[in-house]
């Protein structure tokens, strides 16, 4: 759902509310509940569950990790048109999204690859809790001679400065039959990311970017 408002007595607004459910056993040519880097190569699909069952549930449909059933965008903005700040642009934004499924991912017995194998099941660890900034961008247009400006802006994002976790190991092994003792603890868990550990693990903090601009 899509809402617009064009440009009309100083403001407008954009907004958008997606509704969405994602499952099933795949999810597609790159892996990346694992942070498998190689697009076209999965291992979901390499072995049957045989009789000792060391595949799980691997194979069951479920949740898959980028499914979200709220994400929520709301972008209004307002043009200052009298008093000394005048053209200043006020533009503040709110972003709600629902948490992903969390799935113990267990190590490959054929492959000893650690975060192969959703061996309860996809989502069997609950989901993330649900997340949310308030952001603001302001703008000032100074006129420098007519046709050129000097655009002076600054972003705040996330004003509130929120420690919500994105994300959490969910690797219950190294490698097969080896038990991961940040199992279920903040961070992606992928050695070779540079988001991993707790920089990863939660919300970006609280931040102020500049700009200056010139327009001719």
């Amino acid at each position: 759902m899509r809402s617009t408002n064009r440009f009309g007595h100083n403001w407008s607004l954009i907004s958008n509310w997606r509704i969405s459910r994602l499952r099933g056993n795949f999810e597609g040519a790159f892996r990346n509940d694992n942070g498998q880097a190689d697009p076209g190569i999965s291992s979901l699909f390499d072995f049957t569950p045989g009789l000792l069952n060391t595949l799980g549930k691997q194979l069951a449909v479920g949740p898959l990790n980028a499914d979200r059933l709220h994400i929520i965008n709301i972008y209004p903005t307002y043009i200052l048109d009298r008093g000394p700040l005048k053209g200043l642009i006020l533009t503040p934004g709110v972003k709600i999204q629902s948490g992903v499924p969390l799935t113990t991912l267990a190590a490959q017995s054929n492959y000893g690859n650690y975060g192969e194998v959703p061996i309860f099941g996809r989502g069997d660890l609950g989901r993330l809790p649900m997340t949310g900034t308030v952001d603001a961008h302001v703008e000032y247009p100074w006129l420098i001679r007519e046709g050129k400006y000097l655009h002076l802006a600054v972003d705040f994002q996330n004003i509130a400065n929120t420690k919500r976790p994105l994300a959490i190991n969910q690797f219950v092994d190294l490698s097969y039959q080896t038990l991961n003792a940040d199992f279920k603890k903040p961070g992606n868990g992928i050695p070779d990311n540079l988001l991993d550990g707790l920089v990863g693990g939660f919300v970006a903090p609280f931040s102020v970017r500049f700009k200056a601009q010139f327009v001719f």
